[in-house]
């Protein structure tokens, strides 16, 4: 039983990340995403689990659909304070949590659906970094130090030249292979981000050497691991393939492709024919909606 302090509160929620965290058969998410009403702010959602993740007693609604980037739901919560941690002897969360991550906040139920977003919401609500550095400096992850001072471990950024390449090749026993980024933020370059995104699952996809056109990623700190805390890319929201800079020949089928956010003449784009005669093949959500469509 969970001890609450009449801190409970109800929030809407505009998911933007359920990247995996050490996922099992009871599922394993970091769960994240903007708190509409709230100045639109920054929210990450953790659970009564091992690693504080969110598992399927959380994310799977009432009528057994399972809750997707860009839905808007409604869940009961209570701020991760020390004295909610300690009046419910909550074991592994270090006192430098507090600072490093002020945005989380516990779990006290099954999250609502409520409605579906887009990407144009998102782009026109979310507070989009600008700042010199993602979190401090150019490297993959920060001191702890750095990270208390930081105060924050979500922002999503602007990126160019986002390319992704596997650190390791995926194994027979289910290894779950994550892809690391390269690309460059406002001048500077960054390498060897961990992406969690399981839309870039490096087991199940073949986004190895794609540089993506205009594309922004939401950038998370996670805990703390050999007495650092590491970037990880929680989730990419890709807004347009380029030709030139598209080596796996991935472009759009649909003009309404929830990865675009704007559509202007200059931007080429294949249509299904097209690309049937090319060889060429279409982004993966326009895979799965021409499936739908011609039932392949």
């Amino acid at each position: 039983m969970v001890v609450t302090w009449r801190g409970t509160m109800r929030k809407e929620i505009i998911v933007l990340t359920m990247s995996d965290k050490h996922k099992g058969e009871e599922g394993g998410y970091c769960v994240a995403g903007i708190e509409l009403g709230n100045a639109n702010s920054w929210i990450r959602l953790i659970g009564n689990h091992e690693y504080f993740k969110i598992n399927n007693t959380e994310v799977v609604y009432a009528d057994g659909n399972m809750c997707k980037p860009l839905d808007v739901i409604s869940v009961d919560v209570e701020k991760m304070t020390r004295k909610f941690r300690d009046s419910n002897c909550i074991k592994d969360y270090d006192d430098n949590m507090f600072a490093i991550q002020p945005e989380n906040y516990f779990v006290l139920g099954r999250f609502e659906f409520v409605r579906k977003s887009d990407i144009d919401e998102v782009m026109r609500i979310a507070p989009i970094g600008n700042s010199q550095y993602i979190y401090m400096n150019s490297s993959r992850s920060l001191s702890v130090e750095e990270a208390m001072r930081n105060g924050s471990s979500l922002t999503m950024v602007k990126v160019d030249n986002l390319e992704l390449y596997p650190k390791k090749k995926y194994q027979d026993d289910g290894y779950q292979a994550h892809y690391r980024a390269k690309f460059d933020y406002n001048g500077v370059h960054y390498e060897d981000i961990s992406v969690t995104d399981p839309d870039y699952d490096a087991a199940r996809t073949e986004y190895a050497g794609l540089v993506f056109g205009e594309t922004y990623i939401i950038v998370s700190i996670g805990e703390e691991f050999n007495d650092r805390h590491y970037k990880i890319i929680a989730k990419i929201f890709e807004l347009v393939y380029t030709i030139e800079n598209n080596r796996f020949k991935l472009f759009h089928a649909f003009r309404d492709c929830q990865y675009l956010e704007k559509y202007s003449a200059d931007i080429k784009y294949g249509l299904y024919d097209h690309l049937e005669e090319t060889g060429e093949r279409p982004c993966k959500k326009c895979q799965e909606r021409l499936a739908e469509i011609y039932g392949e």
